[in-house]
Formats: C-alpha cells, sequence, structure tokens
C-alpha cells in the first residue's frame, strides 16, 4: 500500500508492506485524507523506479511504525495547485486553500524576506533606546537641546507657568 505524505518541504511517498510490519499496515487500510500522522520507518532509495513528478521522488519511506495524530473529514476540495474550484468555497475555506504548495511556497518566501528587516529594526530600535537612556545630560534633563538654528525648549504637558528655569539642574 502506498501513501503520499504532506508536510510544508513536500510530498513523499510511504510504504506500508504487511511483511515489514503487519500493524502499521492494518492502520493504514484506515488513513483518509487530511489526517495528521507521525510514522517511522527507513528511507529507501527507489533505484532506477524514479519519480520525476516529485521532489522526494528518488526515496520512498518504509514504514515500522505509525500513529494518528488527529482524524479529520475530507475536505470540500482536493488540496492542489492546479484545482478547479469555485473561488467562493476557497474563500469560505481559506485555512485549507493557504495549504496549497503554491501559497505554502509563497508564504514560505514572504517570511524569509521579511526576516532581515524584523531583526535589523529590532536592533536599530534597541539601539535607540539605548542612545536615549545614555543622554543623562544636563540639556536632556531640563528638556533643552541645541541645533544648528539655536536653542529650542522641548515640549512638555505642563503650564509653561509651573515650569522653573534653573541652571542647577
Amino acid at each position: 500500500m502506498f501513501i503520499d505524505l504532506r508536510d510544508r518541504e513536500g510530498v513523499t511517498q510511504l510504504v506500508f508492506d504487511p511483511e515489514f510490519d503487519q500493524a502499521a499496515h492494518e492502520i493504514a487500510g484506515s488513513l483518509r485524507a487530511e489526517w495528521c500522522i507521525g510514522v517511522t520507518g527507513e528511507v529507501r532509495s527507489r533505484g532506477t523506479k524514479v519519480n520525476d513528478k516529485m521532489t522526494t521522488g528518488t526515496v520512498e519511506v518504509w514504514v515500522k511504525g505509525i500513529e494518528v495524530f488527529s482524524k479529520a473529514e475530507t475536505p470540500p476540495f482536493a488540496i492542489e495547485d492546479d484545482v478547479d474550484t469555485n473561488d467562493t468555497l476557497r474563500l469560505k475555506y481559506r485555512y485549507l486553500d493557504l495549504r496549497r504548495p503554491k501559497l505554502q511556497k509563497n508564504l514560505m518566501t514572504r517570511r524569509r524576506s521579511r526576516r532581515p528587516r524584523a531583526t535589523s529594526s529590532a536592533r536599530t530600535a534597541s539601539s535607540r533606546s539605548r542612545r536615549r537612556s545614555w543622554s543623562s545630560t544636563r540639556q536632556a534633563a531640563r528638556g533643552t537641546f541645541s541645533s544648528r538654528r539655536g536653542s529650542t525648549r522641548a515640549a512638555s504637558t505642563h503650564s509653561p507657568s509651573r515650569r522653573r528655569s534653573s541652571s542647577s539642574c
């Protein structure tokens, strides 16, 4: 018995042979589409029987053990790239549509492209906050900053009549 196992890296073919493991073969007979399973087994070369349609077509997994993590109902449409499905149905079940390989690839590319910017932004923000905490000068304490055009006073929530001007700060 052969089953295609899909994960975020692609599809791998599983082989359930009753002579290799009888218990795994019996469980495999009851499996349905979109069930979440875990398998243990041996990765073997397919030899001359390479499947060019699959990225993992040079190997197959001979299953020794299987565990069903969760069962699922049969989805309303096949989770494949070139599927002809009504857009309304796909949008209703968007969480299933996002499992399609093309959309998974788009999500992973987006994640990889945003990751360096996010870490760079985090580093920049943390260095800015460090700079702010280090600027404990008299001018920073009083809220007075000098610029090329002259001295300006920082905005304050207090009224001007309550503000004290002292050089001993």
